[in-house]
């Protein structure tokens, strides 16, 4: 239950001051439990976009930011954080936040970042103020004026995935490849404590059920032009907070992605493009074969207990997201926009 616990207060908060202004005009959409799925859309061509599984209609609505407010999110949608009753969109080659009302989907802001920043995932620390990480920079999200300011006291290395517990966050740093560290922020001061050393290339990050920090990292992509350079294997580690050491690690042959878990006992990554199922206590693989193909992204919804596994299918048309439950049943097939990239979800009845 820890997880469960520590997603609602990290991805979907209902305590708090931020609320949406809007009401809903459509009572059959916004303000529904569901999943948003993230949609990233072609590099340079401003096509990313957001749709909607309403879980109750069983049904799926395509391109909600653009129907609601007249205009595409933009180049590269990367992530989506639901704080109270506003969602943050995170939108990386346009080097902004689109901030909507949950009530409504109507754009409340839109927050700008210097040009080139490449912003990447966003985590609430307090009912104050969130953290963002980015490709050039560590910012603090004012959650009440809804302004960013740049954190020099943070150093950065092309910084990915992030999650906050314990009064400290702990960011990604992949260094594009090339970094092999997890930093630790003092999320009251706002600077840096300590480096962690991992594996290279750290990417994805979770809290697990006895709140540990757990990190894949997808390793160094060997070099196309030196056909002796492969690269280095990927691997997953164990952070306890408490102490801020690596408690537990293991090699993974290859490049793994797209860390997820359940909240309970298994987690989840991509390899290969297969889906892979693992024990969150002392990392052994479960089944090797959750999922075959050649999948995109992950999410987990713990309050339905279902795997959500994107799909971008040739990366140029429409791809889908595959429903399974936990056993690994394929349970649904549901449409999704350009090149699907990660899915938020949102269960406003979940106190």
């Amino acid at each position: 239950m820890f997880k469960l616990i520590g997603l609602l207060l990290i991805a979907v908060t209902f305590s708090g001051c931020l609320r949406d202004p809007n009401s809903s005009t459509d009572k059959t959409k916004p303000g529904r439990s569901g999943a948003f799925i993230i949609n990233e859309g072609l590099w340079g061509q401003g096509n990313g976009s957001l749709s909607f599984y309403d879980y109750e209609a069983d049904s799926v609505y395509q391109k909600i930011f653009k129907s609601i407010n007249g205009e595409n999110l933009g180049d590269v949608v990367q992530s989506m954080t639901i704080i109270d009753t506003l969602g943050f969109i995170v939108v990386n080659g346009s080097d902004k936040i689109e901030v909507i009302g949950m009530n409504s989907w109507k754009r409340i802001k839109t927050i700008n970042l210097p040009a080139a920043s490449g912003p990447r995932y966003l985590a609430k620390v307090n009912e104050d103020k969130a953290y963002l990480t980015t490709y050039d920079g560590f910012f603090r999200l004012d959650l009440k004026a809804l302004s960013v300011s740049a954190l020099s006291g943070v150093p950065t290395n092309f910084d990915e995935q992030l999650v906050v517990t314990n009064n400290k966050a702990y960011i990604a740093n992949s260094g594009f490849g090339y970094a092999n560290t997890v930093t630790v922020v003092d999320a009251k001061a706002d600077t840096e404590l300590t480096k962690i050393t991992v594996a290279d290339n750290p990417i994805s990050m979770t809290i697990d059920d006895d709140g540990k920090v757990q990190v894949l990292c997808t390793g160094r992509w060997g070099d196309w032009q030196n056909p002796d350079d492969q690269g280095t294997d990927g691997g997953l580690f164990i952070i306890d907070p408490q102490t801020d050491q690596v408690t537990k690690s293991v090699a993974i042959s290859g490049h793994p992605q797209r860390l997820v878990n359940d909240g309970q006992n298994t987690g989840y990554y991509i390899l290969n493009g297969a889906v892979i199922a693992y024990n969150l206590t002392d990392l052994t693989v479960s089944n090797a074969q959750f999922a075959n193909g050649f999948y995109h992204s992950l999410g987990f919804d713990e309050v339905s207990n279902e795997l959500f596994i994107l799909d971008a299918i040739d990366y140029q048309q429409n791809g889908q997201v595959l429903k399974y439950s936990a056993q690994g049943v394929a349970l649904k097939t549901l449409p999704a926009g350009l090149i699907p990239g990660s899915v938020t979800f949102y269960h406003p009845e979940v106190k």
